[in-house]
């Protein structure tokens, strides 16, 4: 593929050395061709990167084209110097070699520009405009010589042009080219009247293809600097256009230039012919792919045509007011129902593209996600649909919810498809889901027999008897397998945004055969997909702790610090390479590392103020790789070095827009409508337009250490406050204040605690935070309504908190310091190595209790202690047994250790110690616990045996909630 290897192979000898690309190896080499050196051996090697070929050498600097930056390497070391990108932002590539003139460098850019770079500072001087896109080129002479794939063009140098055009119409007045020469030299010292004059006579004495061009493009121009004084031009140039990039631009300066007079009406009209224009043009796609789809919108900011359209027409309705108002209203409602009467998915994504932003489109959304799910583009449709769920009108969210409870039934995802038929059965009950039925009407329209309506109709039901154990080693046909070796890891995914219909208690997971594991809340493996692995060794090092994901519905955007996957993580799609929709490389293409080393992905630590940690990506030096924004429909926002991107979520070659100069390191985060760019160290942050990128303010935002939590474009704030703590959900952007504040941060709602209070997050859903006298508080995050509000035993500190939550209850471990070591015994958490820090299986010593969701009330008589053991974090959380792990060795007194692991279950029904097991040989570096309510059992899962727990109505005693000492006890397995 262009830009995948070296283009050219030709060594540049400068200074008695010698460079060398060829064309087979993703290096560059440098030889000393006078002194030799030891062995043969080049003085230096650098990694390709993306480099296409080597310039030129200048000041002992060797200059080599990228395929989107210019860098200068150090003759003497391979070193980097400097690094510019290309201007004009993603897609713009060289078109052809460029040509050294002093100290400048000359490169023919796709842009349809040369851009101009001073090589003693690496800077971009100049970007001058060509008529298309040139070749390869040279200076010959007065001219510049370009050779293309099919034309060899040659340009006069300004000196020279002004020389010979003085020359010919001193000789005769009338000389078409020369008129039209000098008007080009007009237009390039800033008087365009007159070079107008001079091309509307040129053309008038000798049409000429070029000159017309030219005449088309000052006139556009025109009306771009200044509408009002130049609109007369627009009759002149509209009967002059005959391409269809000029005629593209001639709607889009008129609509805009219509809007700036508060003309609206004409300004839709324009906007009208625009879309139908690219329409007509786009055949059966949805996003032509034509070299005008991106566009400079201003310096640093390039957006796709489409979207920019898309952004002026909310910004023309926005401006609109009154009778004209509801006249533009009607006209795009019109144009909505005759996409949606028309049933084409074509016209309907067609529409969308352009009025997506509207209210009246949810109809048009409604009608293409069911065409789309009819067509068996599933993950497309879950995705428009994920968007309706939580709309206010309330008809369109009981549709939405409707088309997904059904979509993901006929995808076999049958738990997702009952929390859905769930919502109809209980909020849409009574309201229109479409087709004239009710919520409670399409649950009944359910076969009687099928998974769902049985799921429906009793939630997980677990025998209150004894629990019998039988164990299976691995070898043994009957019993589970886990599937993995004992040095093999399974790593918990950080899933910071998840929105739609995704099972309660979903997890992701990661191994390190690079398999991503999608588990529903009982441990079930869903989904399975394997990572493109082929090209892994460019990367060399992969710290699977900094795995991180967002997901909207069953699309997951998965980070892995260089690599960004997209993984279509429906039932629907058999073959799992296939459900891997795209990557995107995001390493640096020109490292400071050599390339036998790679580049290297660091933990980070980000503490935060309620004493937990997150971990972000870096490179070997400290900077920070990428950051990850909001997924949805409208596009997936991520940050590459300092460049921000909104790609497509189905397809990142789609890119909807560029934004340059973002500081590195962001947290990036929003909805449909904004997205907020917050470097680390400040407490300011950027607010975009999520449709092109525009920026639309700043606000104040938390330091860095006092986000808690982003969920669309809100934040969850823990700060210190008087004599305590409080937790604030802010909007940085609220739609209602924004006109009255500048830079405040407002506040959603706001809530109080005591000193020592420590809190954490349960699905996006509920911040739960435990006080040190007992109080509990589990909050709504939307709203800020109490769910829960408990008394439970005090403790005298609280270091870390954890939840879980199930079906009907809430379990809750505060932990408190471990200052203090087990008896007899060396503990570590298992399993072991369970990311950074231990952060994804903390060792416990604290309290446990379980309080019931429905009325806050604790289910255990008192709580249960537990000391010393790990907690997987990962465990599911809809199974009946709170699972705790440990691996330990005897103190012998012997130089060498013998390892065991402990397991200890508990049910979370009553707080009773259920299973314990204390004589496994070895550590345990992985595990696996899958809880089955049609079969009443459980199996816990590790590399040389199983354990699986089937619940019974069989009698047992009665017993208190455990109390776990730090000792281990000769236990064996319980009965």
């Amino acid at each position: 593929l262009p830009g995948e290897a070296w283009a050219d192979s030709t060594a540049t000898i400068a200074g008695g050395k010698v460079l060398v690309t060829p064309v087979e190896e993703e290096q560059i080499l440098c030889l000393d061709l006078i002194e030799g050196t030891p062995g043969g051996k080049p003085i230096w090697v650098r990694p390709r990167g993306e480099g296409l070929y080597v310039a030129c050498v200048h000041n002992d600097r060797a200059v080599i084209v990228g395929k989107s930056e210019l860098v200068a390497l150090s003759m003497t070391d391979g070193e980097v110097v400097w690094k510019t990108p290309l201007p004009g932002g993603v897609g713009v590539m060289p078109s052809g070699r460029g040509f050294r003139t002093d100290d400048q460098y000359f490169l023919p850019l796709t842009s349809g520009q040369i851009a101009v770079f001073d090589l003693r500072e690496g800077k971009v001087v100049e970007t001058v405009a060509t008529r298309g896109v040139l070749g390869n080129t040279v200076c010959y002479h007065d001219a510049v010589i370009s050779q293309g794939a099919t034309e060899l063009s040659s340009f006069y140098q300004f000196g020279a042009l002004e020389r010979i055009v003085a020359e010919r119409l001193a000789a005769r007045a009338d000389d078409a080219w020369a008129l039209a020469r000098r008007a080009e030299l007009r237009l390039k010292a800033g008087r365009r009247s007159e070079a107008l004059a001079d091309l509307r006579r040129s053309q008038e004495l000798s049409p000429d293809d070029s000159t017309k061009e030219l005449l088309v493009s000052t006139l556009l121009s025109a009306l771009q600097d200044d509408f009002a004084a130049n609109q007369q031009l627009a009759v002149e140039v509209d009967g002059l256009i005959d391409r269809r990039d000029q005629r593209t631009e001639y709607l889009r300066l008129m609509a805009v230039g219509m809007q700036s007079l508060g003309r609206g009406e004409d300004a839709l009209k324009f906007y009208f012919k625009a879309m139908d224009e690219s329409q007509q043009h786009a055949g059966s796609s949805a996003y032509p792919t034509d070299e005008n789809q991106m566009r400079q919108a201003e310096p640093g900011r390039r957006v796709r045509s489409q979207r920019w359209l898309r952004a002026q027409l909310v910004k023309l309705f926005h401006e609109a007011a009154g009778v004209e108002r509801d006249r533009m209203n009607r006209e795009v409602a019109r144009r909505l129902d005759q996409a949606v009467a028309s049933g084409s998915i074509v016209e309907l994504r067609h529409c969308l593209e352009f009025f997506g932003s509207h209210p009246s489109a949810d109809g048009c959304r409604l009608a293409l996600a069911s065409r789309l799910w009819l067509g068996g583009e599933m993950l497309e449709a879950e995705l428009i649909l994920a968007d309706l769920l939580d709309s206010p009108r309330p008809e369109t969210a009981a549709a939405a919810t409707a088309q997904v409870a059904r979509l993901l039934n006929d995808a076999g995802n049958v738990e997702e498809s009952a929390v859905m038929y769930r919502r109809l059965a209980t909020v849409f009950a009574d309201v229109n889901c479409g087709e004239g039925k009710t919520g409670r009407e399409v649950c009944a329209d359910l076969a009687p027999q099928s998974v769902v309506a049985r799921r429906l109709a009793e939630a997980p039901h677990w025998p209150n008897g004894r629990l019998d154990v039988a164990e299976f080693k691995s070898d043994d046909e009957n019993g589970p397998r886990l599937g993995y070796t004992s040095y093999q890891r399974v790593y918990p995914c950080d899933v910071r945004e998840a929105k739609g219909p995704l099972p309660e208690g979903m997890r992701l997971v990661l191994d390190r055969n690079r398999h991503v594991i999608l588990r529903d809340g009982f441990g079930k493996e869903l989904v399975a997909v394997q990572l493109d692995g082929s090209e892994t060794s460019r990367y060399y090092t992969t710290n699977y702790s900094m795995t991180h994901a967002r997901m909207s519905g069953h699309l997951a955007i998965l980070s892995l610090g260089y690599e960004l996957f997209a993984i279509d993580l429906l039932h629907t799609t058999a073959n799992s390479g296939q459900r891997v929709l795209w990557k995107q490389d995001l390493s640096d293409p020109v490292s400071s590392k050599d390339s036998n080393t790679g580049q290297q992905i660091v933990p980070k630590l980000h503490g935060n103020a309620w004493g937990g940690h997150r971990y972000e990506a870096a490179d070997s030096d400290g900077k920070p790789i990428a950051a990850l924004g909001g997924v949805s429909r409208q596009g997936v926002v991520l940050q590459r070095w300092d460049q921000l991107v909104c790609v497509d979520p189905l397809d990142a070659d789609i890119v909807h827009w560029t934004r340059d100069g973002v500081p590195a390191g962001c947290d990036v985060f929003g909805d449909d409508e904004v997205v907020v760019v917050a470097p680390r160290d400040a407490t300011s942050a950027m607010v975009l337009s999520a449709l092109d990128g525009e920026q639309l303010g700043t606000v104040d935002v938390p330091a860095a250490p006092n986000r808690w939590l982003t969920v669309g474009r809100r934040m969850l704030r823990w700060e210190n406050a008087d004599n305590g703590v409080a937790v604030a959900w802010l909007d940085p952007w609220d739609a209602a204040a924004r006109q009255v504040r500048s830079g405040k941060q407002a506040v959603v709602w706001s809530h109080d605690f005591s000193s020592g209070a420590k809190g954490t997050i349960v699905a996006g859903e509920d911040v739960v935070v435990q006080e040190t006298s007992g109080a509990v508080t589990i909050l709504d995050i939307a709203t800020g309504a109490a769910r829960v509000q408990a008394k439970v035993a005090a403790l005298p500190e609280i270091t870390s908190l954890y939840a879980l939550r199930g079906e009907r209850e809430y379990t809750l471990i505060a932990n408190t310091s471990i200052d203090d070591a087990p008896r007899g015994i060396t503990v570590q958490p298992a399993p072991g190595g369970y990311g950074p820090l231990g952060q994804y299986s903390p060792l416990i010593k604290g309290n446990v209790n379980v309080l019931s969701r429905a009325t806050g009330e604790p289910l255990w008589s008192t709580a249960a202690s537990i000391e010393h053991f790990g907690l997987p974090l990962d465990q599911p959380s809809l199974a009946p047994l709170l699972t705790f792990m440990r691996n330990y060795s005897p103190d012998t007194g012997s130089p060498s250790r013998t390892w065991k692991t402990e397991i200890l279950c508990i049910d979370k029904r009553d707080g009773r110690s259920v299973f314990r097991h204390d004589d496994i040989s070895g550590t345990t570096q992985v595990y696996r616990l899958e809880a089955a309510f049609d079969a009443d059992s459980a199996a816990l899962m590790l590399p040389d045996r199983s354990f699986v727990m089937t619940f019974t109505d069989e009698p047992r005693p009665p017993e208190p909630p455990a109390q776990v000492e730090s000792n281990v006890d000769a236990a064996t397995p319980d009965p």
